[in-house]
């Protein structure tokens, strides 16, 4: 049953609460939190019209998987596997031609804390979509075709899975990382060296990726991470950065090889082309080289990390259409095979023809 002002109703009481909320608590990126409020505005925006349990219904496997997935995220070490340091910049100075992309666009375009560029903001922004969007196009899909929902989840939870697979067995450093420590640091191949925890480097010449050549006052000559750091140009976000600076505190800082920031990126964009307009297109092709630039610049990831996401997301949109178009053609066959048979019917233990069945049917 339909009853609009019921859903009218729900969807105010949850948009009020929804503005009270990020006004005390402010905005976060906290994974669970953002799925919270994207289950509750779609059963307060289609109470009525569905269900109210269909939605955490439908949802609830990707909470479980993503449970799963923290925690073995926060468990990579078991393995004991040695971390690459070295590899991922000497591939990154082959691209670039013998220099690092990151080491390269920090030392020209980066600026101290306290004048910061204004496009970094476009830059934090397009960094910190990668928390939010997937969850709210996933959301979309779930009230415009329920089918298209399943199938978007189904990729994102499997680029998820093997991403952390990939942490477990080559966990490799980031830039920013390898800007703190040294070749002697880190030449046994070490998980958590100190030299991690330290923001200023002893010897910043002799680090994996040295200090740059700039005389700015107050700019540290090094790469850093600075990824999200755009949103302090916007008003009243303290509190955010407070909560994005903690995320990035908690998270595994050896995770580097594939990049999920750029896997993701790639496969919203790869799913949602088929049901964008032209006009819109452009958006679609933009956003993955956004996030790419802001990882680089951002001090995050190498540009092989990114290449590696985007393959792993070329490998699973590929792998699994394949299957689904298996899948359909099997399970269309038997109707067709019913569709080209004879058109006869069994009566009494014998094969009649069509005026047989007319009779018999009165």
């Amino acid at each position: 049953m339909n009853w609009p002002w019921l859903r009218i109703g729900s969807a105010t009481t949850w948009v009020v609460a929804f503005v009270v909320w990020l006004s005390t608590a402010g905005f976060t990126t906290e994974r669970f939190t953002v799925v919270f409020w994207v289950i509750t505005a779609l059963v307060a925006f289609t109470l009525g019209s569905r269900p109210w349990w269909q939605a955490p219904l439908d949802w609830m496997p990707i909470i479980v998987f993503f449970l799963a997935y923290d925690w073995t995220r926060g468990h990579a070490a078991v393995l004991g596997r040695p971390v690459m340091w070295l590899w991922p910049p000497k591939i990154d100075a082959w691209i670039g031609g013998g220099t690092v992309p990151s080491v390269w666009l920090q030392e020209r375009f980066a600026a101290s804390n306290a004048h910061l560029p204004w496009w970094e903001t476009i830059v934090a922004t397009t960094y910190l979509s990668h928390f939010i969007a997937p969850f709210v196009i996933g959301g979309v899909l779930w009230v415009r075709h329920r089918e298209q929902f399943v199938r978007f989840m189904t990729r994102l939870a499997l680029v998820s899975a093997i991403g952390v697979v990939a942490y477990m067995l080559v966990p490799a450093a980031p830039p920013w990382a390898a800007a703190r420590c040294t070749h002697a640091e880190v030449a046994d191949n070490p998980r958590a060296p100190a030299c991690l925890s330290d923001p200023v480097p002893e010897q910043p010449d002799r680090t994996v990726l040295p200090a740059f050549e700039r005389h700015e006052p107050g700019y540290r000559p090094m790469v850093q991470r600075i990824s999200a750091r755009g949103w302090a140009k916007v008003p009243g976000m303290e509190r955010t950065r407070g909560f994005i600076q903690t995320g990035i505190d908690g998270s595994n800082l050896v995770a580097a090889v594939p990049s999920l920031h750029g896997a993701g990126a790639l496969l919203v964009a790869w799913f949602l082309w088929p049901f964008a307009r032209r006009r819109w297109r452009p958006l679609l092709v933009a956003y993955p080289l956004a996030m790419a630039f802001s990882l680089v610049y951002g001090g995050d990831h190498y540009v092989v990390d990114i290449a590696l996401g985007w393959a792993l997301v070329a490998f699973v949109m590929l792998t699994v259409g394949r299957f689904e178009h298996f899948r359909t053609a099997r399970a269309a066959a038997p109707a067709a095979d019913t569709a080209d048979a004879p058109d006869t019917v069994v009566l009494a233990g014998r094969t009649a023809s069509p005026a047989a069945r007319h009779l018999a049917s009165g």
